[in-house]
Parts: C-alpha cells; structure tokens; sequence
C-alpha cells in the first residue's frame, strides 16, 4: 500500500459545459438523467482509477454520442492557448466542492470544464440545445451545481469574445466579413454593439486578405455582403494572438449598445 492510500479522498467528477451557437443564441447541451435523481444535467462523469481528467472528459462526451478525439484539459488563459496537436481544448473553470452537492456521495467535487464546438459537429449528439440568457441562466434548472457552472462558462467565453476576434472559431472559417464577425459576436454575447466601433475595434486585430485576382497583390479581397448578393464588402482573416491580451479597455461590453 502506498503511504497515502489510507486516506479516503473524494469522489471526483468531471462535468463539461457544451457551447455552441444555435439559431442566433449561445446554448448549452443538457441531457436528461435516467437514474435517480432525475432531471436535466451536463454531461459529465466520476473519474475511474487510473484515468486523467482528460480520459474523463471524453469518456463523458461519449455517453451523449460526441467522440471528438483526445481533450487537453486545464487552464490555459482561454482559447488563445495552443492545444498539443491540434486536440480540442476543454477549458477549467473551476472547481466545483461545496458540501452537499450531491447527493449520491456525501463527499465529492466536480472539475467543471467547458467546451466550444460548430453547431454542425454537434449534429448526432443526445441530448437538447437550450439557450443561455445574457446574465448566464437557463431554463429548465439543472440538478446539482450544474447551473452555476454553465453561467460560469458562459461568463468566462464571452469575457473572451469581448475582446478577440472569433478566439473559439465559431465562425468556423479563418476568412471572414465583418458583419460576419459582429453576427456572431453578438450571439455569443446575447447583446447588440454599435457597428462602427465595433469595427474600430476589430479592425486592429484582423489582416487584410489579398485579392486573389489582383496581380499586383495591392487590393483586398472581397464578398457580397448578403446571401443574395449586395455591395462588396472586404474580408479579413484573424491574426493569431502574439501580442498579448487585448487591453481591458477595449471590451465590447464597454461599448454603446446599438439604440
């Protein structure tokens, strides 16, 4: 026996916060539990011996039918981290112990993690979408700490979206517009912000995408700026994050609402 195997430890849980827009709205994945208690829950899981937080994570996400590879798991100041080879990031949040949490174990914590994927990924996944209000809360309550964790994750991605373009690449392109760009910004952050400044303020973290037909290389690419067609509007590609974090100042949230 090693020295410290004598000492009963917790039960550990990994719970993950599956974000996504959908219809115009950030949301979350919920799925219904089967065993008692019952209810609406993340999916999430007690972590076996021998298994990392990552091995729980995916083990997790495989219950609601999402098998999307080895996660990397931790904190790692937000989206602007690289993941090892490419692995999707689950990001820590916190962790989650107060006394009585569950009631399945009198004593447990949960390493709370979120997760940000396409809609289109998430297409064969158990379980239902539900939207996340602007101040973090969902309907219908979730069982255990589960709803404090989703607003949770919710403050800390649109903390990031406040001040990176697109840093979770929901657009799920490295090229876009920016009324692209503000369109989702918005949605994740479930408030409108004034088009001029918003520009003002994203402009300086994008790059210009060269017209591929301009053979002198001068002019920029680009795209109608509607399904069905309408004036050109310019493209840009985010610039990968070098430079540090963007300054407090420069928060969306910080802006005039669009009156």
């Amino acid at each position: 026996m090693a020295e410290f195997d004598k000492f009963r430890g917790p039960n550990v849980a990994v719970d993950i916060a599956v974000l996504t827009l959908d219809q115009g709205h950030l949301v979350v994945l919920v799925q219904d539990r089967v065993e008692a208690p019952r209810g609406k829950v993340l999916p999430g899981r007690f972590l076996r011996k021998g298994e990392t937080v990552g091995d729980g994570l995916r083990a997790a996400l495989m219950k609601v039918g999402l098998d999307i590879g080895p996660i990397d798991a931790g904190m790692d100041g937000g989206a602007r981290a690289s993941s090892a080879a490419g692995r999707p990031r689950a990001h820590l949040i916190g962790v989650f112990d107060k006394p009585g949490r569950d009631q399945r174990s009198t004593w447990s914590m949960s390493l709370a993690h979120y997760l940000v994927q396409p809609r289109d990924r998430l297409r064969e996944v158990d379980g239902e979408f539900v939207p996340i209000r602007p101040d973090g809360s969902i309907k219908p309550k979730l069982l255990f700490d589960h709803d404090a964790i989703v607003k949770k994750a919710a403050r800390e991605l649109r903390a990031q979206y406040e001040l990176t373009p697109d840093p979770e690449n929901l657009s799920g392109s490295d090229e876009l517009t920016l009324p692209q760009l503000q369109q989702i910004h918005q949605w994740v952050l479930g408030e409108e912000v004034r088009t001029d400044t918003f520009r003002r303020r994203m402009e300086t973290l994008l790059a210009e995408v060269p017209d591929p037909n301009d053979p002198r290389g001068t002019r920029q690419k680009t795209r109608p700026s509607g399904d069905r067609g309408g004036p050109p509007t310019r493209v840009w590609k985010k610039i990968s994050a070098t430079g540090g974090t963007p300054r407090e100042s420069h928060r969306l949230l910080q802006l005039p609402r669009r009156t």
